[in-house]
């Protein structure tokens, strides 16, 4: 475990981005009205 962080240590922080940006993509799409009106 700790040498396969150690060999892929930005495939965790990729894998963590990408879901951070699909969450934000989804909550941004669920308050459309919101983010529409903040612009």
């Amino acid at each position: 475990m700790n040498t396969l962080s150690h060999q892929r240590p930005t495939f965790m922080k990729d894998v963590v981005c990408a879901a951070l940006k699909e969450i934000t993509h989804l909550s941004e799409e669920a308050n459309v009205p919101e983010a529409d009106h903040a612009r």
